[in-house]
């Protein structure tokens, strides 16, 4: 997830998001085992207004955005057992990487945080992300290749970067 990163270290970004998964893809097709691969909402340019579908055309603004689309696009070209989960904004309390945890930082470091209106998503937690990948794989192989496919899966409403941050800081 290291978006400003993919920019400058193209080579690395494309192994890790795009070959990484389609090697795996294949894989798993190879030992007829199912394989499950996290995208992101960076494949799209964020323009539609709307809450993008599945079958929305694609236009990533970014490398890591364009690497993350050829790695769906080469676990889908090797075939197999497999799901895709696009998601978006993912946090957790765990670690300390994560937007939340920068926001308390900055919080207690500055006075005035400067936070971007313009960059719009939906947060989505990381343990409902492993849930919902839980009870899937729990019904079963079968049940998962009848529904192979590409998924949106991320929380429900939307904020801008501002908003979440705003939120933060209330329940802090």
């Amino acid at each position: 997830t290291a978006v400003d990163q993919a920019e400058t270290e193209h080579e690395k970004a494309r192994s890790i998001n795009a070959s990484g998964p389609g090697i795996l893809a294949e894989e798993c097709k190879r030992i007829g085992a199912v394989f499950i691969h996290y995208s992101t909402d960076y494949v799209f340019d964020g323009n539609k207004g709307v809450p993008y579908l599945e079958n929305d055309a694609t236009a990533p603004l970014n490398f890591y955005g364009q690497s993350k689309l050829e790695g769906e696009q080469l676990v889908q070209q090797a075939g197999g057992d497999y799901l895709i989960f696009r998601t978006s904004w993912v946090y957790s309390m765990r670690g300390q990487g994560g937007f939340i945890a920068k926001v308390l930082q900055w919080s207690r470091q500055q006075e005035t945080l400067r936070m971007v209106t313009d960059q719009i998503g939906n947060p989505t937690w990381a343990r409902m992300l492993a849930e919902t990948t839980a009870h899937i794989v729990a019904r079963g192989q079968g049940y998962i290749s009848e529904r192979k496919g590409l998924y949106h899966l991320a929380g429900s409403g939307f904020a801008s970067r501002l908003e979440w941050a705003k939120e933060i800081l209330e329940l802090d």
